[in-house]
């Protein structure tokens, strides 16, 4: 019974600390447009899929999720856009 406890609290915590580690905030890059934001957001989303392979491990989603996120954050960057945070 104690294990079944600890297992509840363990998932438990991990969702609940997944859902609060999302920022708010858009990327931003100096003399750019919206028809070319709108590309390099697809292409770094295309790529980070294509990159990053499903974990299916349990609790693999938010590791794949992570995963693919750091792997979009690396080519936005590449492209030259920063992230600002919304206040």
């Amino acid at each position: 019974m104690k294990w079944k406890l600890f297992i509840l609290l363990v998932f438990f915590a991990s969702f609940v600390g997944g859902c609060g580690a999302s920022r708010t905030g858009h990327w931003t890059k100096p003399d750019f447009s919206n028809q070319q934001h709108e590309k390099d957001v697809y292409q770094c989303r295309l790529d980070a899929q294509l990159a990053v392979t499903e974990d299916r491990l349990p609790f693999g989603h938010t590791r794949t999720r992570n995963a693919r996120q750091n792997w979009f954050n690396q080519c936005m960057q590449s492209k030259g856009y920063r992230w600002g945070e919304d206040k």
